[in-house]
């Protein structure tokens, strides 16, 4: 199994900070990642003495660890555990925005920026940890995404202000509440209302009033509970049903599917697809 080692790089939508830059005791990296289209799978790997946290900003995702699935949305942070091989199977990694670090479990002083009393306790803590996916709260969300921001700065103060706020960051998480939120009746109203009409066009006014809330309200509260936005989650489900048609009607052409599904074109509709599948509908088609 490959034992998968980040390295340190800077892009437009992948940063990589590794523990040589940013000299913190026990962060083996911390990176963030921006895909606005499907991306190739991730193969199943391990890395080695590391425990390793992914925080789904927005969008989704799809990880495999040890046999289980996990269908990540926006707010979860995955953990895959000490050399436990994990990976997004045969699925490709879905449109998202995530901040991962990897916490090196061979204990060392200075863990994370702490005493020795309290960075044991911390490690101690962290190897306990057994809980795959927790629920950020929008505070946690924030905060992650802001922990990366200090980090990049990459000056020796933003080093120290990333470390104190990251060691916060997991001893919050590790004394949270793990308990996946219920939708509430108002969005699971305009999710249903999604679903019945995923073959026309969906106004946001006629779901934010469905759902009875300001159409600001709708789209704050539809993210904060679903992991994207409301337009995203509808192309992501007429994106689904689009892949069952290309198989399950032959007869249908692709211009066909896309006027079914209430797209305004199929040059539009084909972008669509291929930004949630990674392909093109004559390519799925021709699975």
């Amino acid at each position: 199994m490959e034992n998968s080692v980040e390295v340190y790089y800077r892009g437009k939508n992948r940063i990589i900070l590794t523990e040589d830059v940013t000299g913190v005791a026990g962060l083996r990296m911390i990176g963030y990642s921006r895909n606005s289209m499907a991306v190739i799978p991730l193969k199943p790997h391990i890395h080695s003495d590391c425990m390793e946290f992914v925080a789904v900003i927005k969008g989704a995702q799809t990880y495999y660890a040890d046999g289980a699935e996990f269908n990540l949305k926006g707010g979860d942070l995955f953990t895959s555990f000490v050399n436990q091989v994990h990976g997004s199977g045969d699925s490709l990694q879905e449109v998202n925005e995530i901040v991962w670090f990897q916490i090196d479990m061979r204990y060392v002083d200075g863990f994370l920026g702490l005493s020795e009393q309290f960075g044991k306790s911390l490690h101690s803590r962290l190897a306990a940890w057994r809980v795959p996916v927790y629920r950020m709260s929008g505070e946690e969300q924030r905060t992650i995404r802001r922990i990366f921001e200090v980090f990049d700065a990459e000056t020796d103060e933003s080093t120290f202000g990333g470390t104190v706020m990251l060691a916060g960051f997991i001893g919050n998480v590790l004394s949270g509440n793990t308990t996946q939120p219920k939708k509430t009746a108002d969005i699971s109203r305009a999710i249903s209302m999604i679903e019945q009409q995923l073959n026309d066009y969906i106004s946001l006014d006629e779901l934010a009033e469905t759902a009875g809330l300001s159409l600001s309200r709708f789209k704050h509260k539809f993210a904060e509970h679903v992991g994207m936005t409301p337009r995203e989650y509808i192309n992501q489900q007429k994106i689904k049903l689009a892949a069952h048609m290309l198989k399950d009607m032959p007869e249908l052409s692709v211009s066909d599917i896309a006027a079914r599904l209430g797209f305004d074109s199929c040059s539009y509709f084909s972008a669509v697809f291929k930004k949630f599948t990674g392909m093109t509908p004559s390519t799925a088609r021709g699975l």
